[in-house]
């Protein structure tokens, strides 16, 4: 299912699984289930971002703004003007489809 966002700069944050420390340390202190716990990741991120802690990128996401229905009437030439968003530039089309892709 895509996903729908508005258009610019978000963060990719990185949720890894919990790591079991033993005392004194030893070479095997890393994430595992026997003898210890693993930290699920949730499959939707919390508002509060719980568990999602490491930066691990940035993405930019590209194309206009999204807008309210614009109404056109049948026989008469249609302008869908002052279009923004992230990357837009003059020339760029648009195309009416019943579904995109």
């Amino acid at each position: 299912e895509p996903l729908v966002v508005a258009s610019g700069f978000y963060m990719l944050c990185w949720c890894g699984p919990a790591i079991k420390r033993t005392h004194p340390d030893m070479e095997l202190d890393v994430p595992y289930v026997e003898g210890g716990f693993v930290d699920i990741c949730p499959l939707l991120r919390p508002d509060d971002g719980q568990g999602f802690l490491a930066p691990a990128g940035r993405l930019r996401v590209t194309g206009p703004d999204y807008r309210p229905t614009q109404a056109c009437k049948i026989g008469l030439e249609c302008t869908v003007a002052d279009v923004t968003g992230e990357g837009v530039q003059g020339g760029d089309r648009v195309a009416v489809l019943r579904a995109c892709g």
